[in-house]
């Protein structure tokens, strides 16, 4: 038999004067546990829910000072045994002393993590607007948009589209202002991807970047840009432009206006694929190069070379003979696969399996034809 409900009326003068919280439980009946414990807030205008935050007295308020919370919506449950403490939460907070023309506020976002007791700042909103995603409790973010990245996890941001298109990040660069945007002008940064490090006593700038830059003032048909990427060296703070791809296509390292298809402003080293043998003879029908454009032959023997593998048109290959070792070629090879056979000038004469012969201490330039579909010899010394 359910207990009979008893209603109790007060009439304050001014309730705020007496009451600091208020306990609601409506639709409850003390047996009986199904019923849900809402608060519905009914207005023909907007419905509030307010907190009003003030130091003092409701008789003698001061001014809401930083750090003050103006406003906490707690979510709490029962674990069984009793009823646990904050495990989500929604807080606005104020972020300066309060007077007539200051009145900073942030606003953070609370859960708790599956198989743990403790709410965790999830969702920061700083007073300037900066977001920060992740564990905010210490810190505030920097930037506008901050995520703090757990640290048993490997997954970082990522941006899901569906339908052809390729998901997207932009950056987008104006003069003027959001309101009145006026054209990007030569120089500006369109877009800047950057990364950063701690170095014992504080985060650093960016040490590593790639930049987008307008190359050009731009107009309606004028929309010149470049790329550039920025390191540091070792044992250094300071970080610099290594490489620029010009709006033309231009490439340059350690230039950064580069007036070729490629400038390049220091030393050049190619990777060698070295090939040591032990034997008097050797053959390669089909030479595979491992991805290097720089092939050595080392050993006591001869080499006898009849394709090379890989050809891609325009591809250039450097055949370089050890100390003590001989170099056989051979033009057209009938045992190497037809995409792989070497070319060379013979005087006027084509003859398969013709061979030329070269001792230790040579080099030899192949460039691959790909309407032939051969490695023609352009040098040798």
């Amino acid at each position: 038999m359910k207990k009979p409900i008893l209603t109790l009326a007060i009439v304050c003068a001014n309730i705020a004067s007496f009451c600091q919280s208020i306990l609601i439980r409506p639709n409850r009946i003390e047996t009986d546990y199904t019923q849900y414990e809402n608060v519905f807030l009914r207005s023909t205008a907007i419905p509030n829910l307010i907190g009003v935050k003030i130091n003092g007295s409701h008789a003698n308020p001061s001014a809401t000072e930083s750090g003050n919370l103006l406003l906490s919506v707690e979510g709490r449950g029962y674990a069984g045994g009793s009823f646990t403490g904050i495990q989500g939460a929604i807080r606005f907070k104020a972020t300066q002393n309060w007077n007539d023309n200051n009145r900073g506020t942030q606003a953070e976002i609370f859960t708790t993590q599956n198989n743990t007791t403790l709410a965790l700042s999830r969702l920061f909103v700083n007073h300037d607007g900066k977001v920060g995603i992740g564990n905010y409790l210490t810190t505030v973010p920097d930037h506008q948009l901050e995520v703090q990245q757990p640290n048993d996890s490997d997954r970082g941001i990522a941006i899901y589209r569906y339908g052809g298109d390729a998901p997207a990040i932009f950056g987008i660069g104006a003069r003027g202002s959001t309101i009145t945007p006026t054209p990007t002008l030569q120089d500006d940064i369109l877009a800047r991807f950057g990364a950063k490090g701690y170095n014992g006593t504080g985060y650093t700038s960016s040490r590593a970047r790639i930049e987008m830059v307008a190359n050009q003032n731009w107009t309606d048909v004028n929309n010149g840009a470049k790329i550039n990427f920025y390191t540091t060296e070792n044992n250094s703070i300071n970080t610099t432009n290594k490489m620029t791809i010009q709006g033309n296509g231009n490439v340059g390292i350690g230039d950064d206006t580069p007036s070729s298809t490629l400038t390049l402003n220091g030393a050049l080293e190619l990777a060698i694929e070295t090939k040591s043998f032990n034997t008097n003879d050797i053959t390669f029908d089909n030479l595979d190069r491992n991805g290097k454009s720089v092939i050595r032959f080392d050993g006591p023997g001869t080499v006898h070379l009849k394709g090379i593998a890989g050809g891609v048109d325009g591809r250039v290959v450097y055949i370089m003979v050890g100390r003590g070792a001989e170099l056989k070629i051979y033009l057209a090879s009938s045992s190497t696969n037809s995409a792989n056979k070497l070319h060379f000038d013979i005087g006027g004469g084509f003859i398969i399996d013709t061979v030329q012969q070269y001792r230790g201490m040579t080099g030899l330039m192949f460039i691959y034809d790909g309407i032939d579909q051969a490695w023609q010899l352009m040098d040798r010394k």
